[in-house]
């Protein structure tokens, strides 16, 4: 999970200046899908690198909505939703069910005016379940990882990778 804040950011929401907006964007990405999903919460694509300096990509318009997660006892999950999506979408929604990898979400919030300093706020490690493909709109939960019922040590000792164990 990585949740990152710029000072930029923290400035932009304490003092909302005039000519300022912040974009909102979301990005799934599949292994049975050719290239990840990105799509921007604008009237107007957006053409914006995805960390400082990087490479541009473009971001859809579309209309979706998101509510950042709650602390509390509970393990936080982000919920998502995307309005009238394309049957591009819908199709590749229906296409990862089939696997068992999850589908990865990343969000991330651009200013418009330094859009070339890469996002001023990420929250990244996402993995959506709970995903309802209806006519026109698709619905998610995204959650992090469950840490506290992950093997550990991760690794697994079999003798195929670890000859020394077998005598």
């Amino acid at each position: 999970m990585t949740d990152t804040m710029t000072q930029a950011y923290i400035e932009s929401c304490a003092s909302s200046p005039t000519g300022q907006e912040i974009l909102i964007t979301l990005e799934l990405n599949h292994p049975a899908w050719p290239e990840p999903v990105r799509v921007v919460y604008d009237h107007q694509d957006l053409a914006a690198p995805l960390e400082a300096g990087g490479t541009y990509v473009v971001f859809q318009k579309c209309s979706f909505g998101h509510k950042h997660p709650k602390q509390g006892k509970d393990l936080p999950a982000l919920e998502i939703w995307i309005d009238n999506v394309s049957k591009q979408i819908g199709d590749e929604m229906q296409e990862a069910v089939g696997y068992r990898a999850p589908v990865t979400v990343t969000l991330r919030e651009y200013l418009s005016d330094i859009l070339e300093q890469g996002p001023q706020y990420t929250l990244s490690g996402l993995s959506l379940r709970k995903v309802k493909v209806m006519f026109s709109r698709v619905t998610g939960t995204c959650g992090f990882l469950d840490f506290t019922n992950r093997r550990c040590p991760s690794l697994r000792f079999t003798a195929a990778e670890f000859p020394g164990l077998v005598r």
